[in-house]
């Protein structure tokens, strides 16, 4: 009796998913917690990125290697000789709504390769969705001596990356300095959080049963909507934030390269991510405002696809366009080169 009962089970199951998939087909959710307590990409997934239409993901097919990360595979060691680069960001940097090569990390490869005198140059995506920069330290403090990098880049969002800030747990302040928890998982949680992540990234089901009533545009900026007491806060957290990553990164024998992109709904104002960008310059962080590449001389976003029209650089849902990740990344081999930040 109770195995009938469960055979029943699994096909009313089945018979579920496979409805949805055909009729409401879902956004699938990618992350995954390391055991180190980080989030990252489902290690070894090869799949659809999300659902087809106007969602904030493509139906393109994806491939994440065995370190979470939406790039091709690296050995365990970095080869003699080589020049690595890690980029810490969020959605905007992984690039999900574009082939792998196609991202600015990626095309910021091929072009400082092109570069006289360069050498080999590695330039890693570490671009997790829905990171913000607590936990590109929390990334980086994790995985900074498995990569070995001789410069990180940090990509700070204007759209959203305050709020998560603000929004994060587990950070402290001791003096003048913020710390991130950094939780190493037992296995027992591991174990039930890669379960839940594997649920979460292969059943559309799951996602039918969870999904909230109402959904707003994705990633929709609330930064300047928080009133200006929270503003200061927030600009101050990640602040001693982005001043952590550049300790951690020195302790690695990296510098650190501060890059802001700017959220296209901003019309190009070229303020909004100001007190940042000074605080950055203030303790001696280098940095590079997109602001101009990207917003000044570009076309507005498109609410409809036209052949005809001069190609965006950013796609309707707010997210870059290959070419905006082209121009992002001539915008980044530009500057890398005229500071001399990579080898001559």
């Amino acid at each position: 009796m109770a195995l009938a009962a469960a055979a029943a089970a699994v096909v009313l199951l089945t018979s579920a998913e496979l409805a949805v998939r055909a009729l409401a087909p879902q956004e699938m959710r990618l992350r995954w917690y390391s055991r180190e307590g980080a989030m990252v990409l489902m290690p070894g997934y090869r799949g659809p990125a999300g659902r087809a239409g106007t969602g904030t993901l493509r139906a393109s097919h994806l491939e994440i290697n065995s370190d979470g990360l939406r790039d091709r595979e690296y050995g365990r060691e970095k080869a003699p000789g080589t020049f690595r680069v890690l980029v810490l960001g969020d959605a905007r940097t992984a690039g999900l709504q574009v082939r792998a090569e196609e991202t600015y990390p990626k095309r910021l490869e091929s072009l400082l390769s092109a570069f006289p005198s360069s050498g080999h140059v590695e330039v890693v995506n570490a671009g997790i969705p829905g990171y913000g920069t607590a936990d590109e330290l929390r990334y980086l403090q994790s995985f900074g001596e498995r990569w070995k990098p001789d410069l990180v880049v940090l990509a700070f969002y204007g759209g959203n990356d305050l709020a998560n800030n603000l929004e994060e747990g587990g950070l402290r302040f001791v003096g003048d300095r913020v710390t991130v928890e950094k939780r190493r998982l037992s296995e027992w949680r591991y174990r039930v959080k890669a379960a839940r992540s594997w649920i979460a990234a292969k059943r559309h089901l799951y996602h039918f049963l969870h999904a909230p009533e109402t959904k707003g545009p994705p990633e929709v900026s609330t930064t300047y909507a928080t009133g200006p007491a929270a503003d200061r806060s927030a600009w101050r957290l990640t602040g001693r934030l982005v001043k952590e990553i550049d300790e951690v990164s020195r302790t690695l024998g990296a510098r650190l390269v501060l890059v802001t992109i700017p959220d296209p709904g901003t019309h190009g104002r070229a303020d909004v991510a100001e007190p940042l960008l000074q605080e950055a310059s203030a303790s001696g962080i280098r940095s590079l405002d997109l602001t101009a590449p990207l917003l000044a001389a570009a076309p507005a976003v498109r609410s409809t696809p036209s052949p005809s029209s001069t190609p965006s650089l950013w796609e309707p849902d707010r997210y870059l366009s290959s070419q905006g990740h082209e121009r992002a990344a001539q915008a980044l081999a530009d500057y890398l080169a005229k500071e001399r930040l990579i080898p001559s």
